[in-house]
């Protein structure tokens, strides 16, 4: 594959057309490249390959500068009588525009599961992901500043949030559970039912409000820890209804961890 923008070394064909062969020990070549119709002069000089094999036969290096079109093509003349070079074209792979492309492409098309562009589209905003705009998220006990969450397995755990900022429909009155679900299953199952599920609370105040929930030991034993998964191994949600209508609150991921147990 002829990579455009790179150095490439060619070859073309001296042709002795009185001895119908190729011609061997030229060295009086005028040679022209051409990349995308734009005609220029090799800084190189063509190399005679092997005159006992492979007669008339001679390369061409050309420098990364050169070979930069998409359609490329070298040949020229020999001031020795009767010879024909045969122009060699070759067109080039634009790698560092499909890469580019790539890392351009749009997201939204990309929902086949078990691919990376599935995958990816379901990696929210890590600092926060709630239904509410210009929402702030301030976290304490088991939560992490960018609103991810640690629990150990078999161990009992507090998680609160403080959230400022809500836009959305009041919370107040709502009833709210807080949900675990196993990684795996959330990229690659056309089933959500979650692993874990705890109740939850929320204490609103106009657009500032406090999540709470307890992990109790006898809840946590049954998830996967990391190891043997990796971190981030389930994506939690806390979600409810409330006045009727259905809401997710936070939205994000929780790693799972062992719990160092004491000295056998």
């Amino acid at each position: 594959m002829a990579t455009k923008d790179a150095a490439i070394t060619t070859t073309f064909l001296a042709w002795d057309v009185n001895a119908g062969q190729g011609k061997t020990g030229l060295s009086d070549f005028t040679i022209r490249g051409v990349s995308d119709g734009v005609v220029f002069t090799p800084a190189a000089s063509p190399v005679e390959k092997d005159a006992t094999n492979l007669k008339g036969v001679y390369s061409l290096t050309l420098t990364a500068g050169e070979n930069d079109g998409d359609f490329m093509a070298v040949g020229g003349i020999s001031a020795t009588a009767d010879i024909e070079i045969t122009p060699k074209t070759w067109t080039n792979t634009d790698v560092a525009g499909i890469v580019d492309a790539v890392w351009d492409e749009l997201l939204s098309g990309h929902t086949t599961a078990l691919t990376m562009g599935a995958n990816q589209n379901l990696i929210d905003d890590i600092n926060t992901t709630t239904s509410g705009s210009a929402t702030t998220v301030t976290v304490t006990s088991n939560v992490a500043g960018d609103g991810t969450i640690t629990i150990h397995q078999g161990a009992d755990e507090d998680l609160a949030w403080t959230v400022t900022g809500w836009t959305k429909q009041s919370l107040t009155g709502g009833t709210y559970v807080l949900r675990f679900y196993n990684r795996d299953d959330w990229t690659n199952s056309t089933t959500s039912a979650a692993d874990l599920e705890v109740t939850a609370t929320i204490v609103a105040s106009g657009a500032d409000w406090t999540v709470t929930a307890t992990v109790a030991d006898t809840d946590s034993t049954g998830l996967v820890p990391a190891p043997p998964k990796g971190s981030k191994n389930y994506r939690y949600q806390v979600s409810g209804t409330v006045s009727g209508e259905k809401v997710v609150v936070l939205d994000d991921w929780a790693t799972v961890v062992k719990q160092i147990e004491t000295t056998a």
